[in-house]
């Protein structure tokens, strides 16, 4: 009745067993990849939810710092406003310094935070019960960064480089 006598059957050729190796990895490859993507989908959701989040009020505060920074008499009034939380400036003749040196590169930031998984912005937002507390940093286009830290609404750090 079997035609093949018994050992036969269970043994394959050395080119089915490469064959189930390569298939094996080819799976794990599109596995991985799979989950490499789902993955970048899932940070680029959350950089989107942390922008829009914080777009409503800090970065609308903050484009009216930047403003503020274009002129001497804007930018004293925002240092005698937010005094030594800015950068590393005890006194407000640094912070004017400060800002001769950066104003070549100052410009002002976009009407929205861009929407880039890696580009010139980053928005973080964590809610703690009774505390927002909120991070964004952006690069313009001329290459300054400006830093931010704020909680309920309120800039507790700034930081031109």
């Amino acid at each position: 009745m079997n035609e093949f006598p018994a050992g036969l059957r269970t043994k394959l050729p050395p080119s089915f067993k490469v064959l189930k190796w390569k298939l094996t990895f080819a799976t794990l490859g599109l596995v991985l990849v799979a989950f490499i993507f789902l993955a970048l989908i899932g940070l680029f959701d959350l950089q989107r939810s942390s922008a829009e989040a914080v777009e409503n009020k800090e970065w609308r505060q903050l484009q009216q710092m930047v403003e503020q920074l274009q002129n001497d008499d804007g930018a004293k009034a925002l240092y005698a406003q937010a005094g030594k939380r800015i950068q590393d400036c005890p006194a407000e003749e640094d912070f004017i310094r400060l800002l001769a040196r950066i104003r070549p590169r100052l410009e002002p930031l976009p009407s929205h935070v861009p929407r880039a998984l890696w580009g010139p912005a980053a928005c973080t937002l964590q809610d703690r019960g009774k505390a927002r507390l909120a991070w964004i940093s952006y690069r313009n286009s001329k290459g300054l960064r400006i830093a931010s830290r704020w909680e309920n609404g309120s800039l507790m750090a700034l930081s031109l480089n």
